[in-house]
């Protein structure tokens, strides 16, 4: 299966980063079944 891809905005604030992390613009990679997608800020 290939892996495809999703363009959105991250709704949540994510700790563990420095920069704040509401709302960028990002790219969502889907992977396979049982693995978590990859989030790559556009």
């Amino acid at each position: 299966m290939l892996s495809s891809d999703h363009f959105g905005w991250l709704s949540t604030e994510l700790a563990l980063c420095a920069e704040s992390t509401t709302n960028p613009k990002t790219n969502a990679h889907t992977r396979p079944v049982g693995k978590r997608p990859s989030l790559v800020k556009a």
